[in-house]
C-alpha cells in the first residue's frame, strides 16, 4: 500500500512547492516594479505611431499629441 502512496504523496509535494515558487516569484516581480507584458505594449504602441508619422499618415501635431497621451497612460501605470 505504501509503494502506492508514497509517489502520489511526493508528485503532490513537487506540485504544491513548484506553484509556491512561481506564485512567489510572479509577486516580486510584480512588487519589484515589473511591468512585462504592459511595457511591451507601451513600446509596440510608439513604435507603429512612429511609423504612421514616418508614413505621413500623421501630422506632427496629432504625432506629438498621441505620443504625449502614451507617455502619460505609461506614467499611471501602477
Amino acid at each position: 500500500m505504501m509503494d502506492v502512496v508514497r509517489p502520489i504523496l511526493w508528485s503532490i509535494h513537487l506540485w504544491f512547492f513548484a506553484s509556491l515558487l512561481v506564485f512567489v516569484a510572479f509577486r516580486l516581480r510584480r512588487a519589484l516594479g515589473g511591468r512585462g507584458f504592459r511595457r511591451r505594449q507601451g513600446e509596440e504602441a510608439l513604435a507603429q505611431l512612429d511609423l504612421r508619422f514616418a508614413k505621413g499618415e500623421l501630422s506632427e501635431s496629432e504625432y506629438r499629441r498621441h505620443k504625449e497621451l502614451l507617455r502619460e497612460d505609461r506614467r499611471n501605470e501602477p
